[in-house]
């Protein structure tokens, strides 16, 4: 073992040392903090696909396959492949990640260019939906840069603010001819990047991971998961830079009718709308996706509340859907961290780091569940938002833990429930409702527990997140 794979084992043992995770696989969640630090190590993953643009590209047939593969990687490829295979097929982290493998032992493939990249995420296409379900792990070797390959485009639009008093400098583009945002506001026609709104497809069983140095990753797209497909994982990668200011003009990660996804170690930065989006299906549902160790980065100059953050964070609008958000750093956002806007929804929020939050964090709606344990809330004006009349379920501790309490999460989980920590923070809708943890308990068997304490999560996560 040369000695950067001594040292990076050695990081990687000490990530899993301070932040384990629970899980469900055969890891501990802590290791699912040692994939990062493996990701790290070499290369980690990242998808981009988009309806409009990928449906456009279909051939006359409504099937479109790629002429070649992007360059595969050989038996003399040096350790870093060795290290990315075993990344991508790392699997579950003991419940963390959910059973996801992704493209599992498959001898990577390393792109460089955004015709290599969206080829090796999806060689076919039926009509708009990605149908190659081949397994394969991504190498992304730098910062591919979508910016300018389609041209630009042109659409009505507006300067959007959500205060009277605020003189925002963020814009709306009016894609929708139903749009009310602008109403009572001038319009006039703005120019966006086409690539922003044309989103990467990816396929199923597909590990995409970022090179090692945390320098890798996708500028001016996102990522688009819909049509059924599952077993995706995307890993140590930045996605940044679309459109950033103007609304409605791309998203970075999009997920449909799709399972089993695992978004670990990435950062994302200067979005135009939302850092990640669910239920963009007609009666779609994202399931079993897990959201670990990332960097969600709100910092803008564009802001709807002129406070420097940003407003669209994750906005989940699916049916039946299930998530877990575990050790994440968000921070500076005013709003939408998240949103649980759908039906029948069940969300774990577990020791995740807001910070610096100018409005609120969590939104959840009537018929949703949401089970909030060991987050820490620094500097956050509202952490939990209710909404009258549209009222979501919501346990989560914030005192110390009655016996009642504690009968009740050992009864429903088989252990304890982790308080949450506010500093600085709004404290109201902390509640303790039975109906969200009776849903965690019916996943008790999958559903991971937090094995840092809250009040840690300050002095950990800020430098363990994102990619490496």
């Amino acid at each position: 073992m040369n000695t950067r794979s001594v040292g990076y084992w050695m990081a990687a043992a000490m990530v899993v040392a301070l932040a384990g995770c629970g899980g469900g696989g055969d890891k501990t969640a802590v290791e699912a903090g040692v994939a990062v630090a493996e990701s790290s190590a070499e290369a980690q993953s990242l998808e981009t696909p988009k309806e409009e643009a990928n449906a456009a590209a279909v051939a006359p047939a409504d099937v479109q396959a790629a002429a070649s593969e992007p360059a595969q990687a050989t038996a003399t490829d040096d350790a870093g492949d060795e290290r990315a295979t075993a990344m991508a097929a790392g699997g579950a982290s003991n419940r963390l990640g959910g059973g996801v493998t992704g493209g599992g032992n498959a001898l990577p493939v390393h792109v460089a260019t955004p015709a290599d990249l969206r080829r090796a995420l999806c060689d076919t296409i039926v009509g708009g939906v990605c149908k190659d379900d081949k397994a394969r792990v991504i190498s992304v070797d730098a910062m591919i840069d979508f910016t300018g390959t389609e041209g630009a485009g042109q659409i009505n639009g507006c300067y959007y603010s959500m205060l009277p008093s605020c003189d925002s400098k963020e814009k709306l583009a009016l894609f929708d001819p139903k749009d009310t945002h602008c109403n009572g506001r001038s319009k006039f026609m703005l120019s966006y990047d086409k690539a922003g709104r044309d989103n990467l497809l990816v396929g199923s069983n597909k590990t995409v991971i970022g090179k090692a140095g945390g320098k890798a990753g996708i500028k001016g797209t996102g990522l688009s998961m819909y049509g059924g497909v599952h077993n995706i994982i995307i890993r140590n990668l930045t996605i940044s830079d679309i459109n950033d200011g103007i609304v409605f003009a791309g998203d970075a990660i999009v997920i449909g009718n799709a399972r089993d996804i695992w978004l670990d170690h990435n950062r994302f930065v200067h979005i135009a709308r939302q850092m990640m989006v669910s239920g963009w299906e007609a009666n779609s549902g994202a399931q079993n996706v897990t959201v670990s160790w990332n960097d969600f980065d709100g910092r803008t100059s564009y802001s709807p509340r002129c406070d420097g953050s940003h407003y669209w964070t994750f906005l989940l609008t699916g049916q039946n859907e299930s998530f877990v958000f575990a050790y994440n750093w968000i921070h500076q956002f005013s709003g939408r961290a998240p949103a649980v806007h759908g039906k029948n929804q069940f969300l774990h929020l577990m020791s995740n780091y807001f910070q610096d939050g100018t409005y609120h964090a969590l939104e959840p709606f009537a018929t949703n569940a949401v089970f909030v344990e060991g987050n820490y809330f620094g500097n956050v004006k509202i952490p939990i938002l209710q909404n009258s009349g549209n009222r979501g379920a919501v346990y989560a501790p914030l005192q110390p833990m009655t016996s009642q309490m504690t009968a009740a999460c050992t009864s429903a989980l088989g252990r304890n429930c982790n308080r949450n920590v506010t500093v600085n923070s709004g404290t109201s809708d902390f509640t303790a409702d039975a109906y969200a943890l009776q849903r965690a308990g019916a996943l008790r068997a999958s559903l991971p527990a937090p094995s840092a304490g809250a009040s840690s999560l300050p002095g950990l996560l800020p430098g363990s997140v994102g990619p490496k």
